[in-house]
């Protein structure tokens, strides 16, 4: 009978075990943590621009401030669905950490050279290799916000007045205006 009872309790603390394990307490954070957080992400895109020519980003930094426009515009129309709202401001926030990546990659040096990547423009092999995921999850959660604000959209508006933002399958490299990142 001693057997059967330590069995049991052996069972049922392998299984509670267990159902930790799996299922961890995630700590949810407020819609106003992960906007904060993509703020602070902000701050150090645009701190890593300005340190370098400010121009040559340019259009990373127009495409910043209107997804953060669209951003906003989105939550406050879903700030009645707390869930619709954390989703959104987790796409900013991946937004602003594969961007971040993105310029931090392509940091030049006073010769208008990638630091690290060789000597010229011309030679950015493992630029694109390293920023081909950061570009791809821009491009999805652009289009998505887009989708989601519709003909209001800042950053639909950007990416018209740029002419073109597009990615060659075959390259992975995106066209920004004149040029290839």
């Amino acid at each position: 009978m001693l057997y059967i009872i330590l069995i049991v309790i052996g069972i049922l603390v392998y299984l509670i075990y267990k159902s930790i394990k799996i299922n961890p307490k995630k700590v949810k954070l407020s819609v106003e943590e992960i906007l904060q957080k993509a703020r602070e992400n902000k701050e150090k895109i645009l701190g890593r621009c300005k340190k370098q020519n400010y121009n040559l980003y340019q259009d990373e930094i127009d495409m910043l401030e209107a997804m953060e426009e669209d951003v906003i515009r989105l939550n406050e129309r879903h700030k009645h669905n707390s869930e619709t709202a954390i989703q959104i401001s987790n796409d900013y926030l991946d937004y602003t950490n594969a961007l971040s990546k993105i310029i931090k990659a392509g940091i030049f040096d006073d010769a208008k050279s990638f630091v690290g990547y060789g000597d010229s423009l011309d030679n950015l092999e493992d630029y694109h290799a390293e920023t081909k995921n950061p570009h791809i999850i821009v491009q999805e959660i652009g289009k998505r916000i887009i989708e989601m604000v519709g003909d209001d959209s800042k950053y639909k508006k950007i990416l018209n007045k740029m002419s073109s933002c597009v990615m060659p399958a075959d390259t992975g490299k995106v066209k920004i205006g004149d040029r290839y990142r």
